[in-house]
């Protein structure tokens, strides 16, 4: 089967599941689906089952997500909320590598609102809303200018 067949199985299965139980729970069933997932494509990566189990738990702790797992939700709703542009997923390769990106940019003090205030100040050098939805990386490609323009008006320099 092909990978997006196999997509599509493990999600009318986890939905089916779910609503037999009565249980209407969109973020539990995208954890379900994504950790499942996850699992078997891992596996394809030559790692036996023990360690794609313990590579998949690793993210999860006694009470949910562990922190790492809840640092990556929390900027993922960050940048939905102030792009106002729904998340790709991490299925996708260009929208988990933007949210790795976006996570070590925050912990270095850069905020997603910074890069947004920058896109609505200088439209004509920024990327718009629909080019990231197409493109997320372009948010990673032109992310310093957004700091670079701050440092600058920081310092007195505006141009």
């Amino acid at each position: 089967m092909t990978l997006s067949t196999d997509n599509k199985n493990i999600t009318k299965i986890v939905r089916g599941i779910l609503q037999g139980n009565g249980i209407d729970n969109l973020k539990l069933e995208i954890d379900i689906i994504s950790a499942w997932h996850r699992y078997m494509t891992i596996r394809e990566d030559g790692l036996t089952p023990a360690e794609s189990r313990l590579q998949i738990a690793s993210e999860y702790d006694e009470l949910g997500f562990s922190k790492r797992g809840q640092e990556r939700n929390i900027v993922r709703q960050e940048f939905e909320d102030v792009m106002k542009i729904d998340f790709g997923g991490e299925d996708s390769s260009d929208w988990s590598e933007l949210l790795t990106f976006l996570v070590k940019a925050r912990e270095k003090g850069e905020t997603i609102y910074t890069f947004a205030k920058w896109c609505k100040d200088d439209p004509f050098n920024s990327p718009k809303v629909h080019q990231i939805a197409q493109k997320p990386l372009m948010v990673k490609q032109t992310w310093r200018n957004a700091f670079s323009v701050e440092q600058t008006k920081n310092k007195g320099f505006a141009l």
